[in-house]
């Protein structure tokens, strides 16, 4: 029967779509055509997921249902190939824009488990091997993760043999052997497919692809990606390193990325095995941007003033603006001469015809006529006290201020010196050149940091502790409980474990996150092993015990002794200081560093505070409520709290303010001051713990 030949053509000898068409041109069109679609592989029972492919004559179209529904044009259009890995009944119809549409047919394919309920371990040939008239592409598929190996000359592979990576090229009679090892170590047997080419009388397309890159050499900018398009289906193989491409060369698949320059030659072969001739093109990438040079340099003139850019690339544009904002390629080009006629900034770039641009630019021009400019360093913002901030103007003008919040006024004070600023304060100036140009008003406001500045915090209780979130430490009089947060686990740690002494007087956590433990035979560092390493007498301390540690802001430690107190950098004490030196009290209970590096010393005959070359004592008489300081705290404003026998003083930098029992304290005996970030400040007292809001005392329960 007519309607039978293309398929049998199409069975025997694989023919691809270009030669059906031919045959179908003598051949009369009806709807059997579904019937002459072919399944590869065919409907049956199998025991691994098929990949599915259909053979129709060419310029019909397959649409199809995997549900049992009657498929229509509207149904999915099947395209390369389809995973079927479950028992499924695949409906069909084939369709065609000229001549109708076949009948619909249905093909039931059903996917089974092994006899030993495992995955058949079997490696396919897709196509598998037979006749064919033209050059094909054969695809090996197995299991995911095995490796393929195989070989094109009939000799018996093995694991020295090729791998299989990418689709194999095959044109002439050639016997396919090949085999799989899974990741587990499994072979499988050796397979086999043989591939015969059979020359038959048709009319065979002899004309060989157009194959071109775009963009081209003379179009392409840095950063462009290459593509390759042809006129027909084919296969582009290429080189980028000025090599002769061969078939054994890359595929082209994806866009190419040229990050150098670059000899890209490349050929297609279409799918009649046609050949183009090998194509050159060298991409040159540009990756320097061009520069521009300003005429005259920056600085004071007089008015008006012709300004020059110059640019490094013949062919490279240039943009600026005059009004201090950010120029880009919308801005004004430069094509002749700039004429300034009062104080402007320039700022100015290039771009070159590849796309490279230079970085913004500036330079400022000062004419006379117009009113000087303020620079101010740093702005103003959020900064760790102190800070210090500097104004600079054009020569020969004078800047005015003022720090107190009023406007400033040529009456006003005159800028000659640096600033340094240790709270907050608003700055606001103007500057007057020597004509009388005067500038507006600049207003910049400088935000300290917070008070509270150490990350490791000490614990309000009756006893030393400190923490770093995970671990929490406890001293007795016995030694160091170390206390594990979330795990809950607890050891004991005392002179068995390397402690000096057994009475825990202060604990503090460095910077680096470094335990210090205070006791009375000296002070002990605990290392990275979990040892501790002393410090005491015989390595400089004044006394063997120490009764209060502080944290300097350069990770260095102040230690309170009854003879003074010792400074310690890099584990060696590098300084002792005393009454002489200034301090109001050699016997120093306790230490406490603010964020300016200021060292508060409380002792039994009151406070000394020592800026690193200054002395500033405290007594009664100054305003504290008691000359025995047992501990000392800077809270989050950088007010001074210190902890007596009756009461708490509190010294805001000018005047101190005392709190007792009578205030809402649950005792007088202060024992510990911790100030939180969020400025409330908690107190251990011998009858109690409770915290200040700002405003009032609040008791709370001791933990």
């Amino acid at each position: 029967m007519p309607g039978k030949s293309p398929n049998f053509f199409q069975r025997r000898f694989h023919l691809p779509h270009a030669v059906l068409a031919v045959i179908l041109l003598v051949l009369p069109i009806s709807s059997g055509w579904t019937q002459d679609v072919t399944l590869q592989p065919p409907p049956g029972t199998y025991r691994s997921p098929v990949s599915l492919r259909i053979l129709a004559p060419s310029g019909w179209v397959v649409h199809y249902t995997l549900d049992g529904s009657r498929p229509s044009t509207r149904s999915p259009l099947f395209e390369d190939s389809l995973i079927i890995d479950r028992d499924t009944v695949f409906k069909y119809v084939a369709v065609h824009p000229t001549d109708g549409r076949g009948k619909i047919m249905e093909a039931l394919y059903r996917i089974e488990a092994s006899p030993t309920g495992k995955e058949e371990f079997r490696t396919t040939a897709e196509p598998p091997g037979g006749d064919y008239v033209n050059r094909i592409q054969v695809r090996l598929v197995s299991r995911p993760g095995a490796t393929i190996y195989y070989t094109l000359d009939g000799s018996e592979p093995d694991t020295s043999s090729l791998v299989f990576t990418t689709p194999l090229l095959i044109a002439t009679d050639t016997v396919l052997r090949f085999f799989a090892v899974d990741e587990t170590g499994e072979r499988e047997p050796l397979r086999q497919e043989r591939y015969v080419y059979r020359l038959i009388k048709t009319l065979v397309d002899t004309t060989p692809p157009v194959v071109s890159a775009v963009p081209s050499p003379e179009e392409f900018k840095a950063g462009d990606l290459v593509r390759m398009q042809s006129n027909e289906e084919c296969i582009v193989y290429y080189t980028v390193d000025g090599s002769e491409p061969t078939e054994r060369s890359s595929q082209y698949t994806e866009p190419l990325l040229l990050e150098m320059n670059t000899v890209l030659k490349f050929f297609a072969v279409d799918t009649q095995g046609n050949r183009s001739s090998t194509e050159v093109e060298n991409y040159v990438v540009d990756s320097l941007a061009p520069t521009v040079k300003i005429y005259p340099d920056p600085g004071l003139y007089a008015s008006p003033l012709t300004v020059r850019l110059e640019v490094s690339e013949e062919a490279a544009s240039v943009y600026y603006t005059l009004d201090g904002s950010l120029p880009d390629e919308k801005a004004t080009p430069y094509r002749a001469p700039i004429i300034l006629t009062g104080d402007t900034l320039v700022r100015y770039f290039a771009v070159d015809r590849a796309g490279n641009r230079q970085e913004v630019q500036e330079a400022r021009f000062v004419l006379d006529g117009a009113p000087p400019r303020t620079v101010v360093s740093p702005p103003g913002g959020t900064f760790k006290p102190p800070i210090s901030v500097s104004l600079e103007t054009e020569e020969g003008a004078r800047i005015h201020y003022s720090v107190d919040g009023q406007a400033p006024n040529t009456a006003g004070p005159l800028y000659t010196s640096s600033f340094r600023f240790i709270r907050a304060t608003t700055l606001q100036f103007f500057a007057v050149d020597g004509v009388g140009n005067r500038e507006d008003i600049q207003t910049h406001r400088y935000t300290l940091m917070n008070g509270v500045w150490r990350k490791y915090a000490r614990g309000v209780f009756l006893i030393p502790s400190v923490t770093n979130g995970k671990t929490f430490w406890m001293g007795s009089e016995a030694g160091l409980v170390v206390y594990r947060v979330g795990s809950g686990s607890r050891k004991f740690v005392g002179e068995r474990e390397g402690l000096a002494g057994k009475r825990i007087n202060d604990l503090v956590l460095d910077e680096e996150g470094r335990l210090w433990v205070a006791t009375e035979e000296g002070l002990d560092r605990q290392d990275r092993g979990g040892g501790f390493s002393l410090i005491g007498k015989d390595q400089g301390l004044p006394a063997s015990e120490v009764l209060g540690i502080g944290v300097d802001t350069d990770n260095s430690i102040w230690a309170g002794t009854s003879k003074g107190v010792a400074h310690i950098r890099d584990d060696r004490v590098v300084e002792v200081l005393t009454e002489q030196d200034g301090l109001v009290d050699d016997h120093v209970l306790t230490v406490a560093v603010d964020a300016q590096g200021n060292k508060w010393l409380g002792t039994r005959k009151g406070l000394s505070k020592f800026t690193g070359s200054e002395w500033r004592n405290f007594t009664k008489e100054s305003g504290l409520v008691d000359n025995e300081i047992r501990t000392v705290a800077i809270d989050s404003d950088w007010k001074v709290w210190c902890g007596t026998n009756r009461g708490i003083s509190v010294f805001d930098g000018e005047v101190w303010t005392s709190y007792r029992a009578s205030d809402g304290l649950p005792s007088d005996l202060i024992e510990l001051i911790a100030p939180d970030p969020d400025g409330e400040v908690w107190v251990a007292t011998k009858a109690g713990v409770a915290r200040f809001d700002g405003e009032k005392w609040i008791r709370e329960e001791s933990p």
